[in-house]
């Protein structure tokens, strides 16, 4: 799951999202099926895509993801193991 969390930022361009109109912070979080937590990152700019976020976290480095497992994205994400999207 990708979330932005709205900030009061003022004078920081970086931090400007223009897709969601305001200043963010990019944050991701992973859980499993029973509501766990197995990963967390936030702080990146709020002008980031969410593709790169993904990379920038490194994800698939820092967690032990079993075959067979997707995570879920938004549209933002390339569709591409081991992140599976909505259907464009």
């Amino acid at each position: 799951m990708l979330t932005n969390i709205l900030c009061l930022v003022f004078r920081q361009k970086r931090f400007y999202s223009g897709k969601k109109k305001h200043h963010c912070i990019g944050t991701i979080y992973i859980c499993t099926p029973d509501r766990k937590f197995i990963f967390y990152r936030s702080g990146y700019v709020g002008s980031f895509h969410d593709g790169k976020l993904f990379l920038l976290s490194r994800i698939t480095e820092r967690c032990k993801i079993p075959g067979g497992t997707w995570i879920l994205g938004d549209r933002g994400f390339a569709n591409r193991p081991p992140v599976l999207t909505p259907f464009r």
